[in-house]
């Protein structure tokens, strides 16, 4: 993200103020990611599943954002049949297992069908090490 920052947007990172903004900024872009590979991974009938009622309802502007190729970040490519494709799997991977580890304990029974399922090991290694801290040496 810092290279987005300082190349694309041709920001001065030695401003301070312009640091806050670029991690608000960050915040809400990753949420924003969370709930595109939530969709982009997650079945339908374990989306509906969720605590989080309004995921698919919440990200329509933004589809038809990158739809439209008005989204500039690079990491959600393009949707197709209402799914957004990430540049890489791992990215949908990653940002869903981040999702999972802030809102494990509203979605435990979902998060038990989605961890045991073995098309999701590398999301369960991710979730694990984001939820424990775990780090490998």
């Amino acid at each position: 993200m810092h290279i987005f920052l300082i190349q694309k947007q041709k920001a001065d990172i030695t401003i301070p103020c312009v640091l806050d903004t670029f991690e608000d900024w960050k915040q809400t872009i990753f949420n924003k990611f969370e709930k595109f590979a939530l969709v982009a991974i997650l079945p339908p009938t374990l989306l509906e599943s969720l605590h989080d009622k309004k995921i698919v309802e919440e990200i329509e502007p933004f589809l038809a954002k990158v739809q439209s190729g008005n989204d500039k970040t690079g990491i959600v490519m393009n949707v197709a049949d209402g799914k957004p494709q990430f540049v890489h799997r791992t990215f949908a991977e990653f940002f869903t297992a981040r999702w999972l580890s802030r809102n494990f304990k509203d979605n435990t029974s979902v998060l038990r069908d989605i961890l045991s399922d073995r098309t999701n090991e590398l999301m369960t290694d991710m979730f694990t090490r984001m939820l424990y801290g775990v780090r490998r040496e």
